[in-house]
């Protein structure tokens, strides 16, 4: 149903190991040279988009696609994903988003610690450098597009493409990243450093659990990106595996901020570390060391 995204988000596959990467090179002769991008021409106006105009007017046929009362949910389903691509994209051209995109080759090496690059500590987050001149709403917007392009489609009995849904699968993981190093710096093992030290570590949870309008918490965004790699199917057991630890700390982060709850019915956090070990956590003294030491401890938990 979708275009064929292979052209612009090839995989490469090796013995354990995917690398991602979002190529913008064009493929004949640009349509937007000739003529806007219609609902009918969307697909082929993406795979020949190359610059930050031609992803702007993409953005643009498509949301006029979305907001015709005549086009097709077929069609609005495909606007959908070719506008949060067209935000990729743009993001690509400003922002060189796709530095990010093949970081993923080296998350993936986190399942075996193979990749020489690694300092004996490898974490998740750190790993992920998305940059300051990257916007959060961007990438929301763009995450926002590709679920409901998912969910139309899937109302039609349909599915996006494996490439599809990485691409939607990247997105929903840049931006639960996103939102966690707006608000912490993270080093290789996983510490945390606030980026504004007058904010309690509450305050910061807070932003974390409710980033703002139109941007999901962390554990919604993460939520998206594994049941689109999971749909994608093209992670190994070790690999999915790593990947899930964004899901898998942002529901714990989830569970502190529960705990810290004024009306929370218990002030104890707890998880079960890597190594199966339960760790506990009173807060019922309200002390911010406490609830910062937690948090500390869920995403150095995940360091390999």
């Amino acid at each position: 149903m979708m275009f064929n995204s292979s052209s612009v988000l090839k995989s490469f596959f090796g013995v354990s190991m995917l690398a991602m990467s979002l190529c913008l090179t064009g493929c004949g002769e640009n349509l937007f040279s000739t003529s806007e991008p219609q609902a009918s021409n969307l697909d082929e106006a993406a795979q020949n988009a190359t610059t930050e105009a031609d992803f702007v007017e993409l953005i643009s046929a498509a949301a006029r696609v979305i907001n015709s009362s005549s086009a097709s949910d077929s069609e609005k389903a495909n606007a959908y994903f070719n506008r949060g691509f067209g935000t990729l994209g743009k993001l690509n051209v400003t922002d060189n988003l796709p530095t990010t995109m093949e970081l993923f080759s080296d998350i993936v090496d986190t399942a075996t610690n193979s990749s020489s690059n690694f300092s004996a500590d490898s974490n998740l987050f750190n790993l992920i450098d998305i940059g300051n001149n990257v916007s959060l709403s961007d990438i929301a917007s763009a995450s926002s597009d590709l679920n409901q392009a998912s969910q139309l489609t899937s109302t039609l009995g349909e599915s996006l493409t494996g490439n599809e849904q990485m691409t939607r699968g990247i997105a929903n993981s840049l931006l639960a990243v996103k939102t966690i190093k707006e608000v912490y710096n993270i080093d290789s093992s996983g510490a945390l450093t606030p980026i504004n030290s007058s904010n309690t570590t509450i305050e910061n949870i807070e932003k974390l659990m409710n980033p703002g309008s139109n941007v999901p918490s962390i554990v919604s965004s993460s939520t998206n990106a594994i049941d689109a790699f999971d749909k994608a199917g093209a992670f190994s057991e070790s690999q999915s595996q790593e990947i899930k630890k964004i899901k898998s700390t942002s529901q714990n982060v989830e569970n502190l901020y529960n705990a810290t709850r004024p009306n929370a019915t218990s002030k104890v956090f707890s998880f079960n570390n890597k190594n199966g070990v339960n760790r506990s956590y009173d807060l019922t003294s309200g002390s911010d060391a406490d609830t910062f030491n937690a948090l500390n401890d869920v995403f150095k938990d995940i360091t390999n």
